[in-house]
């Protein structure tokens, strides 16, 4: 993951169960997935 100076917001699509999603399954994280990452992007950020 790359965190830049000038980033101003990310964007993840989320599915409660990616696998069962219409449309977009493999390219979206799970809610539990989305918490590390953003646990892990504050922690990144507040080194910055």
């Amino acid at each position: 993951m790359i965190l830049c100076p000038k980033l101003e917001g990310f964007f993840f699509e989320t599915h409660i169960s990616p696998d069962d999603a219409l449309s977009d399954g493999p390219n979206m994280v799970t809610l539990e997935e989305l918490e590390a990452i953003v646990k892990k992007v504050r922690e990144i950020g507040a080194t910055l």
